[in-house]
């Protein structure tokens, strides 16, 4: 049953590596790691054949001991790895979230932008104009057009309201 437990660990050792090879090759640890599942696997079939070959105990418990040996090592190993990709995924979370932020900061100076220039030609721009054709009818043209009374808006019904009141003003006699 010890053999089985020590197969049952080499198999996880052997699963956890097909995944931190590709997630994490980069980390110290990952490395040390293998180089001690490379001798557990080894000590791991030295122990195998002994048992096949019916070896003397006292050879077969050294054997043994050498595998209870990489337990400490593998254990620390794996403490380290989590640690790192710990870290690692921290740093990717801060990482995503300043990108987020950066990208709601521009989407928010693209609103504030859009919305100006909207407010600009529709509200100042109108406005603008409106305050042209009144300058001409103030400084004595009275038949100037007056512009935006075609407009069907607030605008629109300012400029047709000043049309009035320069019409009535034109015709009193």
């Amino acid at each position: 049953t010890a053999m089985q437990t020590m197969r049952e660990t080499h198999e996880n050792l052997t699963q956890s590596f097909v995944v931190l090879r590709g997630s994490a090759p980069a980390i110290p640890a990952v490395q040390e790691l293998e180089t001690v599942y490379t001798n557990y696997t080894a000590a791991l079939d030295v122990a195998e054949a002994s048992l096949r070959e019916q070896t003397p105990p006292q050879t077969l418990q050294t054997t043994v001991q050498t595998l209870v040996n990489f337990q400490p090592l593998i254990h620390s190993n794996l403490q380290q790895i989590t640690a790192a990709l710990d870290h690692a995924e921290t740093g990717a979370w801060q990482k995503l979230l300043f990108w987020l932020a950066l990208a709601g900061a521009m989407l928010s100076i693209l609103l504030v932008t859009t919305l100006f220039r909207a407010s600009r030609e529709q509200v100042i721009e109108p406005i603008q104009q409106l305050q042209r054709s009144l300058d001409q009818i103030s400084h004595g043209d009275s038949k100037a057009p007056l512009w935006g009374t075609e407009r069907m808006d607030v605008i629109g019904d300012l400029a047709r309201a000043v049309d009035l009141a320069r019409y009535r003003f034109t015709e009193v006699p």
